[in-house]
């Protein structure tokens, strides 16, 4: 039985229904989602996605949730960011320890108010200013 956080509430995965799907707003599965995110992909209402430490490397199942305005993603293995030049409402993303090969895709999201990147092994500090000089008035948090 799988149980995670929506809508602000536990729920039993296999007690979901279709309608009860398709009006999430808010989804948190912190641990155990593994590597597929695609079961997710018919969430169009979504605003609000928390899949921190999982396993989770590829993210393009994610660009058809138009919708969703914070996600975090800390602690996975994600590499590309091109699937989130799709997300047009994106304003909070959080990618902390993550394989992160490219951060160019970041500055195509205009809708961006902040972004986290602390302790991405791959992103060199002029990357990150670099970002900051595309995005001006996103506040980004970078530690290293």
């Amino acid at each position: 039985m799988a149980i995670f956080r929506a809508n602000n509430r536990k729920i039993d995965v296999g007690k979901l229904t279709k309608e009860d799907f398709e009006q999430v707003r808010e989804l948190e599965v912190p641990y155990g989602i593994g590597n597929d995110v695609t079961p997710l992909t018919g969430l169009k209402r979504l605003e609000v996605l928390r899949l921190q430490n999982n396993k989770i490397s590829n993210i393009e199942p994610l660009s058809s949730l138009t919708s969703l305005k914070k996600l975090n993603l800390n602690n996975n293995a994600v590499t590309n960011l091109a699937p989130l030049t799709r997300l047009k409402r994106l304003e909070f993303l959080y990618l902390d320890e993550n394989p992160i090969e490219d951060l160019t895709p970041l500055g195509k999201i205009q809708s961006l108010k902040g972004i986290q990147l602390n302790f991405c092994p791959n992103i060199k500090r002029s990357e990150i200013n670099t970002l900051r000089k595309t995005l001006p008035n996103v506040q980004i948090l970078a530690w290293e």
